[in-house]
């Protein structure tokens, strides 16, 4: 059923039985109205006829008094001859009238009896009992009869006064007149009026008691029709506040965030149909929206602190990492300005990056910050959204590792210094071999070369001692020390050999550095050996970075190499190594054999060195 129709039959009921009620209580009142007129009508106008009566008696004795006091006051008695005396005319009339006025109250009470009588049927079993209306019509019956004689004996008053003497009309008005007034008609009045009263009294106390009845049964009704009009209403109300209030807490849930929210509702009314619609928009919002329980469990679920504060910077929301990490109750940070007791300074001056945090503690926390604004649908600053990343695990471990890496470097170091040292005895132990009495030109040359390759291979590891970076070295400063070693072991100046140096200030790793120091060790110390038999020469050397590729030159100006020698297959142990090396650094090895010597070598940037040196 529609709302409307609901709503309607409803105020439709109510005004019916408000009507009811009001009509009930209006005929209530023209019942006590109509018994209020009865009344008036036959038991009051009754009473107020005897009352009437007796006074229009009364004024008959009065003017048969003033009567005799006029034939009192005359001094001429009428005969027959005179004829009625003058002056009793008035006091006659007004005995006359008041009979009359007797006479016509009688009939008018005689009709009011007469209704009072044909009602008695309605009155009260008191009053049935009594039988007060009939006691009434007999009073009145009587009072009649009376009044005849009464009547009869006032017009023989009237003839007396006008043609008889004054003492026999005295003597009449007291032995006959006046008895006949007070011990016949007088009584029979004040029965009359004492038997009307009671009528009167019966018809008010049924008049009462008909008046509480309908009150009650007036009362009862209006009792009934507001409880029934009550539970009406709340039975209406019931069926209307029941799924308004199952609406209100769906939209309550729904904006709490709870998108799975439904409602209930089985009802054909303009409620069910919202219900409907609310369920269906609710559904869509759940299909195209992230629900706020969900967020949340996505922010809970964030292994990083992560604080939502308002405009004033003041807390809104915090995760769980945020008590894990700082030792706060998820609620008791909720309000709070954010730079007032967590971060090491404000909120304003923090920048992306390592700050510092406060734990519940009051200890001091590293963390890594980053910081995003949030903006309104207007585009409004609404807060800031603040992710925290707890550094005290990473700056620990960073502590190891710096602590083992210092303890590797040492031990790198030491391994390098001992690496140099140990080839260092061994050139040593060349040198002594070489100084030896009994050695040829040919075994002393060989020893040379070999002390001068472990001396190449010994810098390399003196340089790494030396540098910062174990991995790599400053190969010009490198070429330096070896040219100047090697201008030192085949005595230079003395033959006017000089070795001019263009190397680029490059870090070289140990992988490639060995093999090109090799390289140039074994180069210059060929253009030394065979290059100048005479002296007076110039070798140069030069190295460079080109489009990422390393490029090793070593040239001389003397005799130069043969042709017919090749050094992959050389008789001497230089060339083949020189190529050796070569392949071993991927390279491209060229001899340039027109004035002089030009030796070659170019690979690239990012070649690996294999860990063994190639046959």
């Amino acid at each position: 059923m529609r709302l409307g129709l609901i709503l309607t039959t409803s105020f439709l009921l109510m005004a019916g039985v408000v009507a009811l009620v009001g009509y009930l209580f209006k005929g209530t009142s023209d019942a006590v109205q109509a018994e209020v007129e009865a009344v008036r009508q036959n038991s009051i106008a009754a009473f107020m006829g005897a009352a009437e009566m007796a006074v229009a008696l009364q004024q008959s004795q009065l003017a048969a008094q003033q009567i005799i006091a006029a034939r009192l006051q005359g001094l001429v008695e009428p005969t027959h001859d005179t004829g009625p005396l003058p002056g009793l005319e008035d006091s006659i009339e007004r005995a006359e009238d008041s009979l009359t006025q007797f006479e016509s109250w009688v009939t008018e009470t005689r009709q009011s009896v007469a209704i009072a009588a044909s009602s008695s049927s309605g009155a009260s079993e008191q009053a049935q009992e009594d039988d007060f209306p009939a006691a009434v019509a007999e009073s009145l019956i009587e009072i009649e009869k009376q009044f005849a004689v009464y009547k009869t004996l006032m017009d023989r008053f009237t003839h007396l006064a006008e043609w008889h003497p004054t003492e026999q009309l005295s003597e009449f008005f007291v032995d006959q007149l006046q008895p006949a007034f007070e011990d016949e008609l007088a009584p029979g009045l004040r029965l009359f009026e004492e038997n009307s009263r009671q009528v009167l009294t019966a018809e008010l106390d049924r008049m009462e008691s008909a008046h509480r009845r309908a009150n009650r049964r007036n009362g009862i009704v209006a009792v009934a029709s507001f409880m029934g009009a009550l539970i009406l209403g709340l039975v209406i109300a019931r069926s209307i506040s029941k799924p308004l209030g199952a609406l209100q807490e769906g939209v309550s849930r729904v904006a709490k965030g709870e998108l799975a929210t439904r409602v209930e509702v089985k009802t054909d009314n303009e409620i069910g149909v919202l219900a409907d619609a609310f369920n269906k928009m609710v559904t869509q919002l759940e299909a195209s929206t992230v629900s706020r329980t969900y967020l949340d469990s996505i922010i809970q679920s964030v292994n990083e602190m992560l604080f939502v504060t308002d405009a004033d910077g003041r807390i809104r929301t915090v995760n769980r990492a945020v008590h894990e990490g700082l030792g706060y109750d998820l609620g008791e940070l909720i309000g709070k300005p954010l730079d007032d007791d967590l971060i090491k300074g404000s909120l304003a001056g923090l920048e992306v990056g390592e700050n510092e945090f406060r734990d519940h503690d009051g200890e001091t926390i590293p963390v890594y910050c980053s910081r995003s604004e949030l903006r309104s649908e207007t585009g409004e600053f609404a807060g800031m959204v603040l992710v925290a990343l707890d550094l005290r695990r990473r700056k620990e471990t960073e502590a190891r590792l710096r602590a083992s890496i210092a303890e590797k470097d040492v031990l790198l170091r030491e391994i390098h210094h001992r690496v140099k040292n140990n080839l260092q005895i061994v050139s040593s132990l060349l040198s002594l071999q070489d100084s030896s009495d009994n050695q040829t030109g040919e075994t002393e040359r060989v020893l040379r070369d070999s002390r001068n390759r472990v001396r190449s291979m010994a810098l390399i590891h003196e340089q790494l001692y030396k540098s910062e970076d174990l991995a790599r070295i400053d190969f010009r400063a490198y070429v330096e020390e070896l040219v100047v070693y090697l201008t030192r072991s085949f005595d230079l100046s003395r033959r006017r050999i000089e070795v001019l140096r263009d190397v680029d200030a490059l870090p070289l790793s140990v992988d490639l550095a060995i093999p090109c120091g090799m390289i140039i060790n074994e180069l210059v110390a060929n253009g030394v050996e065979h290059a100048y038999p005479e002296g007076d020469g110039v070798i140069r050397v030069a190295f460079h970075l080109r489009e990422g590729r390393y490029s090793l030159t070593v040239a001389d100006d003397g005799v130069g190499v043969p042709a017919e020698i090749d050094p992959s297959t050389a008789p001497t142990l230089g060339l083949r190594l020189i190529w050796a090396l070569g392949k071993q650094l991927g390279a491209e090895v060229r001899f340039d054999r027109g004035q002089g010597t030009v030796v070659s070598v170019g690979f690239a940037q990012s070649h690996s060195v294999p860990s063994e040196v190639p046959a």
